[in-house]
């Protein structure tokens, strides 16, 4: 760990798994500051990784940089301890994600954290790519709440991105981006957020995966959005996968809807994302 605080950049971490029998190891976790990573034991065949940050959240200036190696044959399940807190960033100040992540065949990679959660005035901007064998699976989960309701700051940051893209073989599958700045126009007009406080993105990939997605959502169907809906749920595929969009008026139904979608994986993980918490 030593070498790695003098030999990397602040926020740097690597996380590398691994199959031993029926059940997966960590061979590295390191990471240094602002950025920790936490790997307790479950007792399930998967790994199960929990990405924090020194004092509960992002401040100015805070980059953090995770690479991951997801060796063949092994589950990783990444997560959160909490939703990730954006602080006030003072002027010129930015807080910055990346995650680059490569899964090996058949391995699993859950990228399951709790939602990102900008104060007022908060800059922040999250780069993902992953890069799946052929043979690999992936699960991800990226979302985003309104910001503190108890303080009335509703989509009161200053700048929100977040952008990710997936590989498969070596072939570009899917590359999706959001941005929310007040610059382009208030984020609470109809046209844009609207009534919604809580807008969510998954994506399931894998030959592993795909098939079980087609027998857990056939009885999870969406009702058509009616006017004034309360949550809107679309649902699209593509060559080897499909992706989930929700928006929200509240964090604790996408989350519902989230869960729900994603129990299938609790046979192939031995629990499920967020099965502990929430």
């Amino acid at each position: 760990m030593n070498d790695l605080m003098t030999a990397s950049p602040p926020g740097a971490g690597v996380l590398e798994t691994a199959r031993a029998g029926d059940q997966t190891i960590v061979l590295r976790a390191r990471a240094t500051a602002p950025l920790r990573l936490l790997c307790p034991r479950r007792g399930a065949s998967a790994a199960w990784v929990y990405a924090s940050s020194y004092g509960g959240g992002l401040v100015g200036g805070d980059h953090t940089r995770l690479r991951v190696d997801v060796q063949p044959g092994s589950q990783c399940v990444l997560c959160t301890q909490a939703s990730t807190k954006v602080y006030r960033c003072g002027p010129g100040k930015q807080c910055r994600q990346e995650v680059e992540a490569s899964v090996g065949r058949d391995g699993l990679l859950v990228v399951a954290p709790d939602p990102i959660t900008c104060f007022a005035d908060a800059w922040y901007q999250q780069q993902q790519s992953f890069c799946l064998q052929e043979g690999g699976n992936l699960v991800l989960v990226d979302w985003v709440t309104s910001g503190r309701h108890a303080r009335n700051e509703v989509w009161e940051f200053a700048h929100y991105a977040t952008r990710f893209s997936i590989e498969y073989a070596g072939r570009l599958v899917v590359a999706d981006a959001l941005v929310l700045d007040p610059a382009q126009g208030p984020l609470r007009s109809p046209y844009r957020v609207g009534r919604f406080h809580c807008l969510a993105t998954m994506v399931v990939l894998g030959d592993q995966l795909t098939p079980l997605v087609d027998v857990a959502w056939q009885t999870q169907t969406t009702d058509t959005p009616q006017q004034h809906s309360r949550q809107i749920e679309t649902v699209s595929s593509f060559d080897g996968g499909v992706i989930l969009r929700v928006a929200g008026m509240s964090t604790e139904g996408v989350f519902r809807t989230l869960q729900q979608r994603l129990s299938f994986l609790e046979p192939l993980l031995g629990d499920a994302p967020w099965s502990r918490k929430w």
